[in-house]
């Protein structure tokens, strides 16, 4: 089976502000999202028509980590920290 690898910044990065690191995912990207709730990350919603490509319309998935779970985060060998 082929894992992809997530690349996120550290939280102790200055583009990560506050309690949370948040995506948002195309929701056609299975792949993506898949990978992101592998390592910790939830779904907190989505936000429908949100880009129109030629006549198709995709919809966002807003999806979030909060600090408390970054260290079980760390642990995965799936996660490339960055920043």
């Amino acid at each position: 089976m082929l894992h992809s690898r997530v690349r996120i910044p550290k939280l102790t990065s200055p583009a990560v502000y506050g309690l949370r690191n948040n995506v948002r995912v195309f929701d056609f990207n299975v792949a993506a999202i898949a990978a992101y709730e592998r390592i910790g990350f939830v779904r907190e919603g989505t936000c429908r028509e949100t880009v129109r490509v030629g006549q198709e319309v995709w919809d966002v998935v807003i999806m979030s980590l909060l600090r408390r779970e970054w260290p079980a985060a760390a642990k995965s060998h799936i996660v490339d920290f960055i920043g």
